[in-house]
Formats: structure tokens, C-alpha cells, sequence
């Protein structure tokens, strides 16, 4: 058997104000949703438009005269004299390519492996050559030093897409070259 309890008077006054708040809350909804104070509206609706799918056009984003003035850079480096060491070290997602070798000149810097072919690799080859800037010096001549005092190390990353096609890396030098296989 169920027992009535009496919460008084002031209950039924608390609860009618709550239940009217809640009730203009909701039903201003429907207004803040197509008012400016909502953020979803501060950029407008998006509206689909056709594309443009000639064959040849270029990005409209990028200025015309940008495209044009493109040059083609030239690597004024010179090739590393010697190459000494060349390993092959896998990572996630793809190989470290990691060269040592013994520059012909005391002070060579800014060393990198230059792949060859722009195009990626060649018969399943990626060749590399090892380039460095010389020295400047005032009187023109460049310190040579120990061969200690000229080993340079380069590296780069291959990704595994860019290894897909690849049988054999091989890193050129000015005097010898080294290859692995895979």
C-alpha cells in the first residue's frame, strides 16, 4: 500500500518556475539557431559550385607571375672525394640512407646526398652523388689536413613508397662510388 506524503505548500512553487525556464530555454533554441551568436553561423552556409576540369589549368590560388618566373636551381656543389662508409638502416615507414666519407678539403660544408634522377629511381637503381660547398679562403688555397680532419657525414630518409621500386642504392662520389642491394 502506497503512502501519500504531503511536501507542502512551497514545493508546487518551486516547480513551477523551474518547469517555465526550461521551457523558454527550449524554445529558444530555434531562434539562437539562426542568430548570429551562434558560431556555426559566422561563416555563412557553403554552396556547391562546378568545377572547372579542363585539362592544363593551373591552381588559381597561385599567382600566375609566381608560376612563371619558376627557375630551375642549380646545385653549385662540388662532389665529395671519397666515399668511405654507406649504411642502410630501417625505420618505420621506410629506410635511413647514412653516407660517410672524406672530403678533399679541410672545412667542406652544407654536405648532402643529390639523388640523381628528379623522376625517382632508374631500373630499379636510386643513385645519389655526395656534394659539399669548398672552403672560401683569401689566399686561395684550401687547408687539407688529415683525413680525420675531412670525414663528413650526410644522411637522408626514404619513405617506403619512395623505396617500392628500388632494388639497388648506390651513393657517387668524385672518386669512387658505393652500392647496396637489397
Amino acid at each position: 500500500m502506497e503512502t501519500l506524503v504531503h511536501k507542502g505548500p512551497g514545493h508546487m512553487r518551486k516547480t513551477i518556475p523551474v518547469v517555465v525556464i526550461a521551457a523558454l530555454t527550449l524554445a529558444g533554441c530555434a531562434t539562437i539557431r539562426n542568430s548570429r551568436a551562434n558560431p556555426a553561423n559566422w561563416f555563412g552556409r557553403s554552396y556547391s559550385a562546378p568545377v572547372n576540369t579542363t585539362a592544363g589549368t593551373a591552381n588559381p590560388l597561385i599567382p600566375e607571375r609566381l608560376l612563371s618566373s619558376k627557375k630551375e636551381v642549380v646545385d653549385r656543389r662540388d662532389p665529395v672525394a671519397r666515399i668511405d662508409t654507406l649504411d642502410i638502416e630501417k625505420v618505420p615507414g621506410g629506410a635511413i640512407i647514412r653516407v660517410s666519407a672524406t672530403a678533399a678539403y679541410q672545412g667542406s660544408f652544407q654536405v648532402g646526398l643529390v639523388p640523381q634522377s628528379v623522376d625517382g629511381p632508374v631500373d630499379g637503381v636510386a643513385q645519389y652523388t655526395l656534394k659539399a660547398y669548398l672552403p672560401v679562403t683569401r689566399g686561395g688555397l684550401l687547408p687539407v689536413g688529415t683525413d680525420a680532419s675531412r670525414k663528413v657525414v650526410a644522411a637522408t630518409r626514404l619513405s617506403d613508397i619512395e623505396l617500392s621500386g628500388v632494388s639497388k642504392i648506390e651513393v657517387v662520389g668524385g672518386q669512387n662510388a658505393l652500392s647496396k642491394t637489397r
